[in-house]
């Protein structure tokens, strides 16, 4: 069912919603296969999904009111077909260091179009490690997250479609502890930590002059480092 703000936002230079929205309708399926690999001395647990699904009146930005410098939620006409599948593989290296690793794959078209279905990414990769000794009062971990192509159309129907994403993102932590049995605990992070300047989303803006809406392209948080303590009773 819509939401409320689906239905009747009027946030102004923002969103609006439509009163008339007709209920989303979906079909959903998942298929998947997994096991346990011994690579080594090393266990890991791997997965492979497929699924697909149909919607029918998805509702989405459907429309943008350059008169109120408004997105307008609405409908989308016809059925958005998803299919897609997923690889997964985690589980523990030696003693001291895990990871894991999963691959999507998502083809999302609306019927009678050719385009990747709008802010939905085509490709999406993460791998992650941990290092986690037993003996020692510290541990660390690196997360690679990579975003394949988006699309857009964050001027409305009529604005053309503008493209974004394609970028690969490296998160680092360290944890410590102050005593033998681990109520105390202090974790420092970095995240983007090679600084990589990218692009997470797309809006829309007014020239103050001309009144003609622009593209806002929304850049991600650059290196950003932090630390928090914890103690565990």
């Amino acid at each position: 069912m819509p939401t409320a703000e689906e239905l009747f936002a009027n946030d102004p230079e923002d969103e609006r919603g439509d009163p008339n929205l007709k209920p989303e309708t979906s079909t959903n399926a998942n298929l998947s296969i997994g096991g346990i690999a011994a690579i080594g001395s090393a266990s890991l647990n791997w997965e492979l999904i497929g699924f697909y699904r149909d919607i029918k009146n998805l509702i989405d930005f459907a429309s943008f009111d350059p008169n109120t410098n408004q997105d307008v939620f609405g409908n989308v006409p016809g059925t958005v077909i998803t299919r897609g599948v997923e690889a997964t593989l985690e589980g523990a290296i030696t003693s001291s260091l895990s990871g894991n690793f999963s691959a999507t794959y998502n083809k999302t078209r609306q019927t009678g179009s050719d385009l990747q279905f709008n802010q939905i990414p085509v490709t999406q990769m993460k791998l992650g490690f941990d290092y986690h000794p037993r003996a020692a009062p510290y541990g660390a971990s690196v997360n690679i997250v990579h975003l394949g192509d988006v699309d857009d159309m964050p001027l409305g129907s009529d604005g053309g479609r503008f493209g974004y994403g394609n970028y690969t993102v490296v998160d680092l932590g360290a944890r410590f502890f102050f005593d033998s049995r681990r109520h105390q605990r202090l974790d420092l992070h970095i995240n983007n930590a090679f600084n990589r300047g990218y692009v997470s989303s797309l809006g829309h803006g007014v020239d103050d002059v001309s009144g003609d809406p622009y593209v806002v392209h929304n850049l991600a948080l650059p290196r950003t480092i932090g630390a928090n303590y914890t103690y565990s009773f």
